[in-house]
């Protein structure tokens, strides 16, 4: 899927009913390094992935379709590749919006358009009703900031496509031309 070539090591089992158990997964593709597991069972296809290590998101791009790269254009990240530490689980071709997925990255040296960030650590959580990326001790050249985005999924047909609040130091200055001129 045009990544990264990379290197994989994967240990498990298949069991006679076809369900697959991976105990030990190690990848490392582009500046992507991870170590997991994984189980899924034949009927229903219940899934679980545990992911943990340096996680550079556009070396995925392509595996997670056109919504995902569009996401990473304003940021530009330094040698220092964000670390993380996903659960996620669902079932494949189950009901839309069944999966969770919970997490933690870890950031530091980066920019999201004109801010330079220092350091950052975002919980994520994505359920069935909304994707929430809650920031907690963002420090930049300024100070430090909290604060949460949340988009509902698209299957919730809600009014609503995001929400937002923060608590903390905004340099409004450095920070309008990422925000938007009329903030």
């Amino acid at each position: 899927l045009e990544v990264p070539k990379g290197n994989f090591r994967f240990e498990g089992e298949i069991s006679p009913d076809f369900s697959v158990f991976i105990h030990s997964a190690y990848g490392k593709l582009g500046k992507s390094e991870v170590t997991g597991s994984y189980s899924q069972e034949w009927n229903p296809a219940n899934y679980r992935f545990l992911i943990e290590g340096k996680c550079y998101p556009p070396d995925i791009n392509n595996w997670l379709g056109t919504w995902w790269s569009p996401l990473w254009e304003d940021f530009s990240f330094s040698e220092n590749t964000p670390t993380g530490d996903f659960s996620i689980k669902g079932i494949w071709g189950g009901p839309i919006g069944n999966s969770v997925t919970l997490g933690r990255i870890k950031t530091q040296d980066f920019h999201f358009r004109s801010i330079p960030v220092n350091r950052s650590q975002i919980k994520i959580e994505v359920d069935s009703e909304s994707t929430r990326l809650l920031g907690e001790k963002i420090q930049h050249n300024h100070g430090l900031l909290n604060g949460s985005l949340i988009f509902p999924r698209s299957h919730t047909e809600t009014d609503h496509s995001l929400s937002f609040a923060f608590q903390g130091d905004v340099p409004i200055r450095e920070t309008s031309n990422a925000l938007g001129t009329k903030v």
